[in-house]
């Protein structure tokens, strides 16, 4: 029973994270791998803490890719090229 709370906790926990910059949404698969792997009840549920942890790393890594797929694919935002630097230009 504790391990099951304890995951069931953790997916809610790294959905949560999902949400901030830095984690982004490397956290919201961890969120949705530890909802699945949480146990179900007698009843053939998941804990609700789980539930929710996989629904918000789902909707953190749609966000991402929807963003991804506006930024680069619809507005064609190439990523920035770096250029060598040229001292004879600077004059």
């Amino acid at each position: 029973m504790n391990e099951t709370r304890t995951l069931a906790w953790s997916s809610l926990v790294a959905g949560l994270l999902s949400f901030l910059p830095a984690p982004g949404p490397l956290a919201g698969l961890l969120a949705i791998i530890l909802g699945f792997l949480s146990p179900t009840g007698a009843d053939g549920r998941r804990p609700r803490q789980a539930r929710v942890g996989i629904l918000l790393g789902t909707i953190s890594f749609l966000l991402f890719a929807t963003f991804c797929v506006v930024y680069f694919g619809v507005l064609g935002y190439p990523l920035p090229r770096i250029e060598p630097y040229r001292p004879e230009l600077d004059r």
